[in-house]
């Protein structure tokens, strides 16, 4: 991410500040289907993780909002895209 301009690694960096600021940066440089279907499964991340500091996030904070996000009905494909753009970061 920092290549792009982003901070990686900021106390004031929260995972929703990184979130968003990398789908404005992907939208302009991926196909427009892909990004509607990134966007909203990425939003959902933001209640449970949003205002967390980066620095602070761990796998099991991941998982945890993974599995509110499965009980809320999220099928296993958007859990996937999910966790692929958590992944390139």
């Amino acid at each position: 991410m920092a290549a792009h301009g982003f901070p990686v690694s900021s106390r004031k960096v929260t995972v929703g500040l990184l979130l968003t600021g990398w789908l404005e940066f992907t939208r302009e440089r991926i196909r427009p289907n892909t990004y509607e279907s990134y966007e909203p499964n990425l939003r959902r991340l933001l209640e449970p993780l949003g205002e967390l500091p980066l620095a602070q996030l761990t796998a099991p904070q991941i998982r945890a909002a993974c599995r509110k996000l499965r009980e809320r009905g999220l099928t296993e494909y958007s859990l996937h895209q999910v966790h692929a753009v958590l992944d390139a970061h």
